[in-house]
């Protein structure tokens, strides 16, 4: 069996065979146990970015199907729309979301919201409490 030797003048302790071959197989264990620990972590990534483009694809199919145009219109026209729609709509619906009106007659939220403002100061239209 050898046996390390020390140099003095350099302070190197020179390492035997049988130390170097520990070494070896302790970084061997060690290289398998990170290599394991990246396909680990490559599976789960893969799994979740299958995942997001399966979500992807439900939103692409689900937002396809009801692509909405939005109409440019001045505000009367807007409040007229509206109006009608609300007359239509409340005869036989408690409420409705601003929101729902804009889908449905293709209006910018931002101007329906505007409208549904001026019908409750107007009296015409009442904010319905929760509870």
């Amino acid at each position: 069996m050898a046996t390390a030797k020390m140099d003095k003048r350099n302070r190197v302790r020179t390492l035997t065979q049988e130390e170097i071959l520990d070494l070896i197989e302790t970084q061997k264990v060690e290289f398998k146990e990170f290599q394991n620990a990246v396909l680990k972590t490559n599976l789960e990534i893969y799994n979740e970015l299958n995942s997001l483009r399966k979500r992807i694809r439900e939103l692409e199919e689900a937002s396809s199907s009801k692509a909405i145009e939005i109409k440019e219109v001045s505000f009367e026209k807007a409040k007229d729309m509206v109006e009608n729609f609300l007359r239509e709509h409340l005869k036989e619906n408690e409420s409705v979301y601003p929101s729902d009106v804009a889908d449905e007659l293709g209006l910018k939220y931002e101007l329906v919201r505007k409208v549904f403002d001026m019908l409750i100061h107007e009296g015409k239209l009442k904010i319905k409490e929760e509870g």
